[in-house]
């Protein structure tokens, strides 16, 4: 009797800290949300994807983000070098080469704010996040400029812009 009613104990602990945990990540979402403007069910839906966003702390939560940032950065750079190998327009080429250049260059970018997050150097991710939005606008900017199809990058561009934005968000707030 003594050890179900030991255990009983334990089960209510665990449970009573479960939303507690939890409550982080909508906090941090809801803090983007009012304080950044952000987007607090993109926040929430993209953090929870992960299990350790449940337990992680507000450095943590950064990390995921960032982390996602990195591989929507890889897909976007995949998804472009697949493009320059179809038959486009001598513009769209040029466009498309400069989206794999700053892509490539993206992935190290995060690759660095991943570090600077780990080693608590709040203003190095912050530097390093800012510098990937560059890159996603970078890309987006050279099809206006050369008058090409933009369609052809603007979803991969747009979800790298989104993550990339929210990683930057929860960084400041380290």
């Amino acid at each position: 009797m003594k050890i179900s009613s030991l255990l009983f104990a334990i089960l209510i602990l665990l449970h009573q800290q479960l939303p507690t945990v939890n409550a982080s990540v909508k906090k941090i979402c809801k803090q983007v949300a009012l304080e950044k403007g952000g987007d607090y069910d993109f926040c929430l839906k993209s953090l929870q994807r992960d299990p350790k966003s449940s337990t992680a702390s507000t450095s943590g939560l950064a990390l995921i983000a960032t982390r996602r940032a990195k591989e929507d950065f890889r897909s976007a750079l995949a998804t472009v070098k697949k493009l320059l190998r179809g038959n486009i327009t001598d513009n769209d080429k040029s466009s498309l080469a400069v989206c794999a250049q700053v892509y490539d260059d993206g992935v190290y970018i995060l690759r660095e704010a991943i570090g600077a997050i780990r080693s608590g150097k709040r203003d190095d991710a912050i530097t390093c996040l800012s510098a990937s939005l560059t890159d996603v606008n970078t890309c987006s900017d050279t099809f206006d400029e050369l008058a090409a199809n933009k369609t052809l990058v603007a979803k991969v561009d747009a979800d790298a812009a989104k993550i990339s934005t929210l990683a930057l968000e929860i960084a400041t707030l380290m």
